[in-house]
């Protein structure tokens, strides 16, 4: 089957606008897609003309700064495109993230994760990430139950059960990054997470509480609007970390998840970027 490139020229170029409209996208049958200078390249395998394509570009009209450009190109083997382009990732000296394709650790005792990302996000290599990897290195989820929501890969669930969770929920409105999420599950010997499609709306529908520990690498949008929903699910004192948007965007995020009972309890940035953590106040 042919495939088809959208390239998306946004008004503003930067990692977090390109994974604003990706997740967007991610809800319709594209196979991959890859930031550019200029936003954002988008495939799928199909007809230029899909039916499906005009309502998908609709939804992320408001961050296109010209119409897309929509072309058939040569079929490629988009996985091994990803390989050639992904190293290994040593994050605070402690872990190591890798494909099944490069070398183990090289040095004994380090803590290793396979992760073949496909078209998810989440190999570590984006700032927002390895800044997650990083809360979960310092507060270990000893014994605890977790949620991974918009887990991509998988990767911050599979550390946290690496790291001693006894049973973690692993959520992606994404279900190639579902299905990516599974593998990535099998090529670590996980056994205590289960993977489910769907976001907030899936977690408030389960009913599901009892949660010590709760991570969330996601746009500023979407953090605001759902954190009732985090909180609500949340033991009194759990942890809450949250990631995917800029260091002066926190303030406005703080104030919105104080109304829901969450205090900040610290922050790290790297690269302009921000995870925070917040604790659930404790009932009198």
């Amino acid at each position: 089957m042919a495939s088809v490139s959208v390239r998306l020229t946004l008004q503003t170029p930067d990692d977090l606008n390109a994974e604003i409209v990706s997740s967007f996208l991610s809800a319709h049958p594209f196979t991959g897609f890859e930031q550019t200078r200029e936003g954002l390249l988008a495939w799928y395998e199909g007809d230029p003309d899909a039916t499906w394509l005009a309502d998908a570009l609709d939804e992320v009209k408001e961050w296109l700064k010209e119409a897309p450009q929509i072309e058939q190109v040569a079929d490629q083997n988009w996985n091994a495109l990803w390989e050639a382009q992904i190293e290994p990732l040593r994050i605070a000296d402690r872990l190591w993230v890798r494909g099944s394709f490069h070398p183990p650790a090289p040095e004994p005792g380090m803590l290793e994760i396979t992760v073949d990302p496909k078209m998810s996000f989440g190999t570590g290599h984006h700032p927002t990430t390895a800044l997650m990897c990083r809360f979960l290195l310092e507060n270990p989820p000893v014994g605890q139950k977790v949620c991974d929501m918009g887990t991509g890969t998988g990767l911050l669930a599979i550390l946290a059960e690496k790291l001693g969770a006894v049973d973690v929920l692993a959520i992606d409105n994404d279900n190639w990054s579902v299905e990516n999420t599974r593998e990535n599950l099998e090529l670590n010997g996980c056994s205590h997470i289960r993977v489910e499609a769907g976001d907030a709306d899936f977690l408030a529908d389960s009913g599901e509480t009892g949660f010590q520990c709760f991570l969330a690498n996601i746009h500023k949008q979407i953090l605001t609007r759902d954190v009732p929903v985090y909180a609500r699910s949340m033991d009194n004192g759990a942890l809450l970390a949250v990631s995917g948007f800029f260091n002066s965007d926190l303030a406005d995020l703080a104030q919105a998840f104080e109304q829901q009972g969450l205090q900040l309890h610290s922050h790290a940035i790297e690269q302009g970027w921000c995870c925070a953590v917040f604790r659930k106040a404790v009932a009198a």
